[in-house]
């Protein structure tokens, strides 16, 4: 009966070891899950606050000719109190009337959320490329941008806008359908209104025809 007390000594001892092998994977797939899930917050949270500002130039919506500086948070996550600053020569941005400057009296803008952006009014088209004066276009300007993400680390970025991008690219300062039924209907109102002015000179022709007449006749009635 020693060999059956054996095999029982050997069997505990087998479901121990296994049981306890059992525990140690255990142990260390939930080790590896809450580490990866520790990663992945920490990926996520990092992801949710890495805003990245661009600037860069588009034409006008109106189409009329005015070209926009825009300002953009292409990143993810809100970027705060942004700064920019343009980079180039002064004098060249003088002589092609560029509307926006340096202004040292500018404070910073609080925060630029995710995917929206800032508009400003850059410039007219054709003086910007130089027509006006026979001028060169305006140079390639720089623009520095700092910002802070939402962790507060402040960042800097970089950007090159140059108005030789639209150079042969005809209609890009069309005007969209909707400008141009609001013209329409701006040029209908008009008309409508002098119309109304001018009723009263009609009224004041009074029908003079008879049964017999070929033509109709009136003729101009008291005032």
């Amino acid at each position: 009966m020693d060999w059956i007390g054996h095999i029982d000594t050997n069997m505990s001892a087998a479901i121990s070891a296994v049981a306890t092998a059992i525990s140690a994977a255990s142990t260390l797939v939930v080790a590896v899950f809450t580490a990866f899930l520790f990663y992945e917050n920490r990926r996520l949270r990092k992801a949710g606050n890495s805003p990245e500002m661009v600037a860069y130039l588009a034409t006008h919506p109106d189409g009329h000719g005015g070209v926009n500086f825009i300002l953009a948070n292409v990143g993810t996550g809100p970027a705060y109190d942004v700064q920019f600053e343009l980079i180039g020569d002064e004098n060249d941005r003088v002589a092609h009337e560029v509307l926006l400057a340096n202004d040292n009296t500018r404070s910073s803008i609080g925060v630029v959320p995710q995917n929206e952006r800032i508009t400003a009014l850059f410039g007219i088209s054709y003086v910007l490329y130089g027509s006006k004066d026979g001028q060169k276009p305006l140079a390639p300007l720089d623009v520095r941008i700092s910002f802070n993400d939402g962790r507060g680390f402040r960042r800097v970025s970089h950007s090159r806008i140059d108005v030789k991008q639209f150079a042969g690219l005809a209609g890009v300062i069309a005007k969209p359908p909707i400008v141009k039924i609001a013209d329409r209907l701006g040029n209908i109102e008009k008309s409508l209104g002098l119309i109304a002015r001018q009723s009263a000179n009609f009224a004041a022709f009074v029908n003079i025809s008879k049964f017999e007449d070929e033509y109709v006749r009136k003729a101009k009635g008291a005032d």
